[in-house]
């Protein structure tokens, strides 16, 4: 008869059949467990000190699950699907204060780009722009093209510089 021992898993002990002793020990990480031939054998090894490296005999997990994250970064690749090519509406505020951000020929404005998974290909960027409550230039919306932080930055400043081209507006930022 085998005798398979859990020494560190979801529950430890000695298990009678390959099943049970799987549903303690698959997907937990670093789970440390043997099989043995004597019921007296696997539990001295559950009792064991577990040591710093694998022991003889010590079996790894073997339904190895692929990391979500690779430690490397990737490279952009466009995307050829059609379903990264979502129609976005910008997003206005809804502000009922009419106060505003201008000091005579000067404004004080609230930026921001971001960029979530920066690099990779399931990359989604977005820009925000804030005069001030209720303004009707304040923007929140999706970057367009590749979704980088730095074009999601970037286009902040084009944004700016659409507003107010002939720069008669000092803009603090």
């Amino acid at each position: 008869m085998s005798y398979y021992a859990v020494r560190t898993g979801r529950q430890t002990g000695v298990f009678h059949t390959w099943e049970e002793c799987k549903e303690q020990v698959h997907g937990f990480p670093s789970a440390r467990y043997k099989k043995f031939n004597s019921a007296k054998e696997a539990w001295a090894f559950v009792d064991s000190e577990d040591s710093a490296g694998p022991s003889s005999g010590y079996r790894s997990d073997t339904w190895y699950e692929k990391p979500r994250f690779s430690r490397y970064k990737r490279y952009y690749e466009q995307s050829s699907s059609s379903e990264d090519e979502e129609v976005y509406e910008p997003k206005r505020a809804m502000h009922t204060e009419k106060k505003s951000s201008y000091k005579g020929h000067s404004a004080v404005v609230y930026t921001d780009g971001c960029c979530a998974n920066n690099g990779r290909n399931d990359a989604r960027a977005g820009i925000g722009v804030y005069w001030g409550p209720g303004h009707p230039s304040n923007v929140a919306e999706r970057l367009p093209g590749r979704q980088t932080n730095q074009r999601a930055e970037i286009q902040i400043f084009q944004m700016l510089f659409l507003i107010s081209p002939d720069c008669s507006l000092q803009v603090g930022i």
